[in-house]
């Protein structure tokens, strides 16, 4: 049976955006990442056995407030003592 929508991840997140203690700032977060393997090895598998690639990724967002590189002077050859022209 499918659902009939309205009623995921995003509309959780909506409802509990008002309270105070939606914030996950300054707290742990913890992920238990469950998976598994669609091949159970045999004996007879050996010496090759199967294998399945699993990864995760975690990429922050809004880590900074800026972008630090962006408040750096011009370099010029007096400064930097470069040679070439």
């Amino acid at each position: 049976m499918q659902s009939s929508g309205g009623e995921g991840i995003a509309s959780g997140i909506q409802a509990g955006a008002d309270t105070p203690s939606a914030s996950v700032r300054n707290k742990d977060i913890v992920v238990w990442h469950t998976f598994g393997s669609t091949h159970n090895p045999r004996i007879e598998d050996w010496p090759v056995m199967p294998s399945e690639k699993m990864a995760v990724g975690l990429k922050p967002i809004n880590f900074f407030t800026g972008n630090p590189s962006m408040d750096v002077a011009v370099s010029t050859p007096d400064k930097n003592k470069s040679v070439l022209t």
